[in-house]
């Protein structure tokens, strides 16, 4: 007997492109639970896809909300499997699907888990990325994990680019899961992760405005290069001149061969910062009064 699939995501882009991903390779989507902020008045992406696949679908601020819980029974849901959240979702409802509900996150798992993975890998200067197929517990990224791929993106100094990348490998992860799910009717476990790796696993919080933050003097122009321009997507990165933020739209180039007493040399909206290791080369924005 076929099972019934359910997809629960924002209405952002992440959300779409796995959607998308999904339909385009034949994973049939049963029922798609749309999760939005409160109050929100934009129109989530994914509506587009529901329509032209004729797929049921709800909008909700609320994803333990009673009618959810409802619908997923009435749906006769087998599995769910989600793809970004604004809430985190209770017991009572991913209980629910008779096989358990199954998370997408956006790393390599035990690694960076919580929110905004992304933002922290970068922040570290990571250039291994990665997205992880796990179940979803109590107990926050944490649950066990059935599928996951690491992949270099050492040279992709785009944030948007990364983006896409983790979330069409994230994609791939999922369509292989749920293929294998409809025609076998059971979750097959592809990882064997030791405890010893298990315990080497961390969570990040939710970044504030700080941790964009730029240390001009100190850090190297290389790091700070690839920081600025993968970072954008998500935030704006800033440091302070003269006691006034200046923030930063754009890394222009950078070059280490020579060392420098530090100083920061500002024409119009570039500015050009030396310090011991080197020139760093920033079009920036200065923030009014």
């Amino acid at each position: 007997m076929t099972k019934k699939v359910a997809f629960i995501g924002t209405g952002g882009i992440f959300s779409k492109i796995i959607l998308s991903e999904l339909l385009k390779n034949g994973v049939t989507i049963d029922l798609v639970i749309i999760n939005i902020k409160k109050g929100s008045k934009e129109v989530p992406l994914s509506i587009e896809l529901c329509n032209n696949y004729k797929i049921n679908y709800i909008i909700t601020d609320n994803i333990n909300s009673l009618k959810v819980s409802n619908l997923l029974e009435e749906n006769n849901i087998d599995l769910a499997c989600v793809c970004s959240l604004h809430q985190i979702i209770k017991p009572e409802i991913f209980n629910i699907p008779k096989d358990g509900m199954i998370n997408l996150h956006p790393s390599y798992l035990p690694y960076y888990q919580g929110p905004n993975p992304l933002f922290w890998m970068i922040k570290n200067n990571e250039d291994n990325f990665g997205a992880t197929i796990h179940y979803i517990t109590e107990d926050i990224d944490k649950g066990k994990i059935i599928l996951r791929e690491q992949i270099n993106l050492q040279y992709d100094m785009d944030g948007e680019s990364i983006f896409y990348k983790i979330a069409l490998l994230g994609s791939r992860l999922l369509i292989k899961i749920l293929k294998s799910y409809n025609k076998l009717g059971v979750i097959i476990y592809e990882t064997n992760i030791s405890h010893d790796e298990l315990k080497k696993g961390f969570y990040n919080r939710r970044p504030t405005i700080e941790d964009y933050k730029l240390n001009i003097e100190k850090e190297k122009p290389s790091k700070n290069f690839k920081f600025i321009n993968r970072i954008t997507k998500w935030g704006i990165p800033w440091f302070t001149m003269g006691g006034k933020p200046i923030f930063v739209l754009k890394a222009i180039e950078y070059n280490e061969n020579m060392s420098y007493d530090f100083i920061i040399i500002s024409k119009g909206d570039l500015v050009k910062i030396y310090n011991r290791y080197g020139i760093l080369v920033l079009q920036t924005a200065l923030m009014k009064e």
